[in-house]
């Protein structure tokens, strides 16, 4: 074979394999959060942590999640992020629900391992190179905390200096149950 013919072999395999369809879990943020940030209020009903061993916590927490007053929602999204000491991870991005009272946010079980925070986002910047990790624009979350000496569930103010820098994996296929409104 020619070393011409050879060369025009592989670029032809080349062209094929870089224009292969992206797999689903390799979710470009872009795309994902190519809407407009929506003003997001979230109105907390009852929550709770309980640690079950170091790095493993159990969290329930109902939640409404809407749009503020005089912001349309319908443009926009949410979504939930449980944080870890290096990062995080979030679910794929919600609609707001048209009804004005809201969309309700049930979590139970146990969190994603080395969870400190759970936060209710209503936008994910894109990290430069890195199509599915982004940082999280945080309007609410709880976390583990002291209370009267015991450890509990309390707000954590979403600009606490513990997430700063903390990177998020954007998923698609969440491999836990961990939210059953959120997927």
């Amino acid at each position: 074979m020619r070393p011409r013919r050879l060369l025009a072999v592989v670029a032809t395999v080349l062209a094929g394999v870089f224009a292969a369809p992206v797999p689903a879990s390799a979710i470009v943020i872009n795309d994902l959060w190519s809407w407009p940030v929506v003003c997001t209020e979230v109105e907390f009903g009852d929550y709770a942590m309980t640690r079950l061993d170091a790095l493993e916590i159990d969290v329930h927490l109902r939640a409404t999640v809407r749009p503020c007053a005089g912001s349309d929602g319908a443009q926009g999204r949410w979504a939930l992020a449980a944080y870890r000491p290096a990062g995080g991870l979030a679910w794929r991005a919600q609609p707001y629900a048209t009804e004005p009272t809201g969309t309700p946010l049930a979590v139970d079980g146990p969190a994603p391992y080395g969870t400190w925070a759970v936060c209710v986002l209503n936008y994910i910047s894109p990290v430069r190179d890195t199509p599915n990790q982004g940082l999280g624009s945080r309007v609410a979350c709880i976390g583990m905390g002291e209370v009267d000496g015991v450890e509990a569930a309390v707000r954590v103010s979403p600009a606490d200096t513990r997430f700063t820098g903390a990177t998020l994996t954007v998923l698609t296929d969440f491999p836990t149950p961990f939210c059953s409104t959120c997927v």
